[in-house]
């Protein structure tokens, strides 16, 4: 099973940020993937926009006629089960 290390790449060093490995002595291969992270302030964007559309939904009573126990049967179905008879 591979493991996965958390790290932080400056230049040629690796500075691991949780877990360390036991590393021995000899060269170890390693694959190393580089992640794209979003600013902050996208995703701080994005709350606020949600905020907003549900601020919208809430005004306009868009939901009043729902019957919150109706509603919650009609999404839970069950799936049917492969090789059980109902």
């Amino acid at each position: 099973m591979l493991r996965t290390y958390n790290a932080v790449l400056t230049r040629n060093y690796l500075e691991w940020t949780e877990d360390t490995p036991e590393l021995s002595d000899r060269p170890q291969e390693v694959y190393v993937t580089f992640l794209e992270k979003k600013p902050e302030s996208n995703q701080k964007f994005r709350g606020e926009k949600m905020a907003k559309a549900l601020g919208k939904l809430a005004k306009i009573k868009a939901f009043a006629n729902v019957e919150p126990k109706t509603w919650q049967q009609a999404v839970r179905q069950d799936s049917p089960i492969t090789n059980r008879e109902n």
